[in-house]
């Protein structure tokens, strides 16, 4: 069915596992696409094997009263009638199918009519091709028009199979219209050796199905099994003149929903099988007939084998040898026309060519190895249902892969002989997680049942070891990374090293680090080491982390480390909700150890600390332990389900969500050494004294915080512990803090020092543009709000500075149309400082009627300053507005500041210097220096005295 074929034939595919997204492609066992083999779409005229030719009379139609109606998509079957019969003559496969176009999203892949074929043994006859339209019959069997593709859709894995694909392309489909079509396939694989087997899907990934139905007839006396993957099948049988007849339909099946990491067996239940071998058994000695065929001696295997004999050692050293040179001699190509789907060649043919596919392979591998006296026998496996295979038929069509087993010195191992990119001894080369396999020998208690072959539970994936050196707080810190990879993995990366440029598997390698690592800059090439004794693999990387340090309250460093691989093992394409099972982490251990190592002592006394969780899935272990100028964490994840259920998704979830906070840390380092932490205390208590005794002027809450700030941020400034980026920032902070006491000449030069520190310090610019309105340096606030907006756009504050400057400066329009400009914001509305200005400076040019329309807050009880724009626009009087500025059962000098401004500006634009001189004064005795109302007044005065 469309978007799912079975893939009978033995051949052997790459696993998807959680590593190999970026090295899958140049997998593949070490395979390389040769040009004699390049060919992928080929359009032929019509092959000799295909006719036009009447509906068989065995056959029969469905009527389509009886096709139920389900829920479509775009386009959907409404029938998919599959009708085969078996018998002395061999095996006819009738297929019908009625197709219906619901929506034009299903035009472009509902008019195109596809049927594969094997012409090696199979002969396609097409009987009806036609629309049916508004009750109308419009034919569209034209011989001339069915082109035959040789594809070879999987050239790319080495596969070569000579199966054929006709096609027609239908002109003229509209929605709405009903597609009908029928053939007929005559022949069988001889290899099956007379017997049926057949596989087919009652489901597709690319439409709904209304009617599945699969009718087969087959003598009484052959005994086909048959066996339905899911309980909605309907399976009934009968006999009539000696002819059984099996019947399975399966209605109203849904487009199949195609998920991320699905494993194949979750498909299972879509699936119809039917097998004329009697059990395990009966396949394991067909299989054993097959290779034994194929093993022909020949003076090409003898030369191979004495070459071996001739370099000595053990029979585990010889069999590796042996191994060796089949992975790695013999490249991997699949020759799979006909017969040779499963049928090896022998072993002087994969010799000569010096090519092979798994099956191939094996053969040539097992009859080196007889010759040099060790047992070895073919295991069939199904790298797709692994162990799920025991809820299938037995069927040589359970299987697509062959290794071998190997009894060497009392051991017994599992050999891969396509593994091109594998290492080591022989005892560490078996094959790990193909769960179940049949072995091909005769007389042997283990080929009449399934083989348990060995687990990759507990098995080591990744060992990783990182580095992050700090030997300068000011510069970035380096981060070192030592990953070694085993077994599949190591193979994997080899692969990836050997068909890519080098730079590119570091990228990929660079890109799992920098998902924990944003500012990752890479120092230096990748470097590449191997144990030749081992299947091993190393990484060696250097990196630079740029920004690494945050500065979250500036009192403290806090950086991230992460258990990279950890995370990498169990990262999930989705958290959605799954329909089918995921396959999940490849089973095995994942060992990463992070070790965190400074210039000076950091840290103060503190135990080991270790966090143990198990499950049914996986089992983490975290260990963490330091010392003064260290930090020392390991991390160990044991996967030991590879399969999560659709029914266990949630509980998987919670189980990583409840441990993701584990798989890194956090370093939180005090910025002030433990003596400049207890001089900062003391200079503290002091100024706490000095200002209780009246020493220290202190008018409001905030000039005392700007005391205290100018303490704590010198201190800081006097650590080691700060780059440049934070140094500005604190520099920034300490200006403010002169600038609200009034230190005009000790903020300035903090705000230059932080902006030749730090270019990009937007607080640096903000405190420039202050301090240049209140030391009445004009053209220097444009310049500095310029600047601060440049690297802030979104950023209000130097927009009120400019205001307020505008207005101080006597530029009123300019004020007016900050003003305007921050009341487009709904916030700044409900605050009503820009309302304020906007009024005044109206009332600078002669035009304030209606200007305060629309900007008051829409609140039920607004904020301060909201008094004074009821007092500005003479809703109350000064002397309610002065009772609205109590807290606390006193007047703030605060709220005084700023309403004795306003009061000051509305009397001198009423004519009355007087009074206007009069509030003005009582806003600058608040002395509330931190306030802009407090400058503005003040500039004011002197305006007015130099009159």
């Amino acid at each position: 069915m469309g978007g799912m074929s079975p893939k009978p034939a033995w051949r052997s595919y790459g696993r998807v596992l959680a590593f190999a997204a970026y090295a899958f492609a140049a997998l593949v066992h070490g395979r390389t696409c040769h040009a004699a083999e390049a060919t992928q779409s080929k359009a032929e005229s019509v092959a000799s094997g295909i006719s036009v030719e009447g509906r068989p009379k065995w056959a029969l139609e469905v009527p389509l009263d009886t096709v139920p109606s389900g829920v479509h998509g775009a386009q959907h079957i409404a029938l998919s009638d599959h009708q085969t019969r078996v018998d002395r003559d061999g095996e006819v496969r009738y297929v019908h199918k009625i197709r219906v176009i619901d929506e034009a999203a299903g035009l472009v892949a509902g008019s195109q009519i596809q049927v594969d074929f094997d012409p090696q043994y199979q002969k396609l006859a097409f009987h009806t091709m036609f629309i049916v339209r508004e009750g109308r019959r419009l034919e569209r069997l034209d011989r001339k028009k069915i082109v035959v593709l040789h594809r070879e859709p999987h050239l790319e894995a080495q596969m070569y199979d000579g199966r054929m694909t006709a096609s027609r392309v239908l002109e003229d489909v509209r929605v709405g219209d009903r597609i009908e079509w029928s053939y007929s396939l005559r022949g069988a694989n001889p290899v099956f050796q007379n017997r049926f087997v057949e596989v087919d899907w009652a489901a597709s990934s690319t439409e709904a199905i209304d009617l599945y139905q699969y009718r087969l007839l087959a003598p009484e006396t052959r005994t086909i099994a048959c066996k339905a993957g899911g309980d909605d099948f309907e399976i009934t049988s009968h006999v009539q003149a000696g002819v059984r007849e099996t019947i399975v339909r399966r209605r109203d099946t849904r487009q199949t929903t195609i998920e991320v990491n699905t494993p194949a067996r979750a498909y299972l239940p879509d699936l119809l099988s039917w097998s004329e071998f009697t059990d395990w058994g009966d396949v394991a000695r067909w299989a054993q007939n097959l290779f034994e065929k194929a093993q022909v001696a020949s003076p090409e295997l003898a030369v191979e084998v004495e070459r071996i004999r001739a370099q000595g050692g053990s029979p585990d050293e010889q069999a590796r040898h042996a191994l060796d040179f089949v992975q790695t001699q013999v490249r991997y190509f699949g020759t799979e026309i006909g017969e040779y789907s499963h049928q090896p060649a022998p072993p002087s043919h994969v010799l000569q060519q010096r090519y092979g596919d798994c099956k191939d392979k094996v053969t040539l591998l097992i009859a080196m190895l007889h010759a040099l006296k060790i047992g070895a026998e073919p295991v069939l496996v199904s790298t797709y249902y692994r162990d799920a295979i025991d809820r299938m038929l037995p069927s040589p069509l359970a299987f697509n892969h062959v290794i071998a087993r190997v009894d060497v010195n009392g051991k017994q191992l599992w050999l891969d002989g396509t593994r091109a990119y594998q290492t080591g001894a022989l005892e560490g080369r078996s094959v790990l997680g193909y769960g179940k396999g049949l072995v091909a020998a005769s007389g042997a208690a283990s080929a009449t049942a399934l083989a348990d072959l060995p687990s990759a539970e507990h098995e080591t994936r990744v060992s990783a070891e990182l580095v992050l050196r700090v030997e300068n707080f000011a510069e970035d810190p380096e981060l070192e990374a030592h990953i070694t990879y085993f077994g599949e993995l190591a193979e994997i990366v080899r692969s990836a090293l050997a068909n890519r440029p080098v730079d590119e598997m570091g990228k990929h390698v660079t890109g799992e680090f920098a998902r924990a690592y944003p500012g990752l800059l890479e120092s230096g090439d990748m470097e590449v080491t191997e144990d030749p004794q081992r299947n091993e693999l190393s990484l060696g990387l250097r990196y630079q982390l740029k920004d690494y340090w945050k500065y979250p309250d500036q009192q403290k460093l806090v950086g991230n480390f992460s258990f990279v691989q950890l995370v990498e093992a169990l990262r999930l394409p989705t958290e959605a909700p799954r329909i089918h099972a995921i396959q999940a982490a490849l089973p095995g251990v994942y060992r990463e150890t992070v070790s965190v190592v400074f210039p000076e002592d950091i840290f103060g006394k503190s135990g080991p600390n270790t966090f143990k969780e198990q499950s049914k899935f996986f089992s983490l272990r975290v260990h963490q332990e330091g010392t003064a100028r260290s930090l020392y964490s390991q991390g160990e994840l044991d996967v030991s389900k590879e399969i999560v259920e659709a029914s266990e998704w949630g509980e998987y979830l919670a189980q990583i969500n409840r441990d993701w906070p584990h798989m890194g840390g956090s370093l939180t380092l005090a910025t002030l050494r433990p003596d400049q932490l207890e001089k900062l205390k003391k200079d503290t208590e002091t100024l706490s004294e000095q200002t209780r005794k009246g020493q220290v002027k202190v008018a409001t809450l905030m000039q005392g915080k700007a005391r205290l700030t100018i303490l704590s941020t010198s201190a800081q400034l006097a650590s080691v512990r700060l780059n440049s980026k934070f140094r500005a920032l604190l520099l920034a902070q300490r200006g403010i803090a002169h600038e609200n006491l009034g230190e005009f000449a000790a903020a300035a030069a903090d705000f230059a020092e932080a902006k030749v520190l730090d270019p990009g310090c937007v607080d640096a610019y903000l405190g420039a543009a202050l301090n240049a309105m209140d030391t009445n340096a004009g053209q220097r606030v444009d310049e500095e709000v310029a600047k601060a907006l440049e690297l802030a756009p979104s950023n209000v504050a130097p927009r009120y500075t400019r205001m307020y400057a505008h207005y101080d400066r006597g530029m009123y329009r300019e004020a007016q149309d900050d003003a305007r400009e921050l009341l487009e914001n709904p916030d700044e509305v409900e605050r009503s400082y820009a309302a304020l200005l906007l009024y005044l400076s109206a009332r600078r040019l002669g035009d304030a009627d209606g200007v305060l329309s629309g900007h008051f807050p829409s609140g039920s009880a607004p904020d301060w300053p909201y008094p004074v724009l009821e007092f500005l626009a003479n809703k109350i009087t000064l002397e309610k507005a002065i009772k609205e500025s109590i807290d606390s059962g006193h007047a703030s000098p605060e709220k005084l500041c700023e309403l004795y401004y306003y009061a000051g500006e509305r009397e001198l634009l009423n004519g009355d210097t007087d009074k206007a001189k009069e509030y003005l004064r009582k806003s600058v005795a608040t002395s509330v220096s931190e306030y802009r109302e407090f400058i503005l007044a003040k500039h004011e005065l002197d305006r007015i005295s130099a009159r």
